[in-house]
C-alpha cells in the first residue's frame, strides 16, 4: 500500500511541476491512511490528461498485478492441497501394507499351529500303535512260537511294512518341522 501512494506522489509531482506555487496546500484530498493523493483541481483541468491517463495506467497495472497475485495464491493452495493428498495417499498405502502384514502374519501363525498339531498328532496318535506292532513284531521273533518257514516269512514282511511305515511317519514329522521354522 505505501509503494502505491508514493507512486501517486511521485506522478504528482511529476505532473504538477508546471502548477509549483499556484495550488495551496489544503487543496489537496487525503485518504483514509493520510498520504496525499492528488489536489481537488485536478479533477475538472484540462491541462492534467496525461496525469489522469498515467494514474489509469498505473491502476491497470496494479489490477493486473492482483490478478497475478490472486493466481499465485491459488496456484500455492493447489499445490498445498497436492502435497496433503500425496502424505493422505502415502499413509493410506502404508496403513493397507500394515494390515497386509498383520493378516499374513495371523494366517502364518495359524498355519504353524495347524503344521505343530499335524505333527504332534503323527508323532503320537500314529506312531504309538505302530510302536507296539513292531514291539509284538520283535517278541515274536524272540520266541520259538512260530516254527513254520511261511509265518516266519509273514512276521519278517509285517516287520519290513512296520519299519516302512516309521519311515514315512518320521519324514512328515521331519518336512513338518521345516516347514514350520
Amino acid at each position: 500500500m505505501r509503494s502505491r501512494n508514493y507512486l501517486v506522489i511521485i506522478l504528482l509531482f511529476i505532473g504538477l511541476s508546471p502548477l509549483v506555487g499556484q495550488t495551496p496546500l489544503n487543496t489537496y484530498i487525503k485518504a483514509p491512511d493520510t498520504a496525499i493523493k492528488y489536489p481537488s483541481g485536478l479533477k475538472s483541468s484540462a491541462n492534467n490528461i496525461v496525469l489522469q491517463k498515467a494514474l489509469e495506467e498505473k491502476n491497470k497495472e496494479l489490477a493486473s498485478i492482483k490478478v497475478q497475485t490472486q493466481a499465485a495464491h491459488l496456484d500455492d493452495l493447489m499445490h498445498h492441497k497436492e502435497r496433503e493428498v500425496f502424505v493422505i495417499g502415502i499413509a493410506l498405502l502404508l496403513a493397507l501394507v500394515l494390515v497386509i502384514y498383520y493378516l499374513y502374519n495371523k494366517r502364518a501363525q495359524l498355519h504353524n499351529k495347524t503344521l505343530s498339531s499335524i505333527s504332534q498328532y503323527q508323532s503320537h496318535e500314529l506312531r504309538s500303535p505302530l510302536v507296539k506292532i513292531m514291539g509284538l513284531v520283535a517278541e515274536l521273533k524272540k520266541s520259538e512260537a512260530i516254527k513254520d518257514p511261511e509265518s516266519k516269512k509273514q512276521l519278517q514282511m509285517l516287520e519290513t511294512s512296520a519299519e516302512e511305515l516309521d519311515n514315512v511317519i518320521h519324514k512328515i514329522v521331519r518336512k513338518l518341522g521345516e516347514n514350520r521354522d
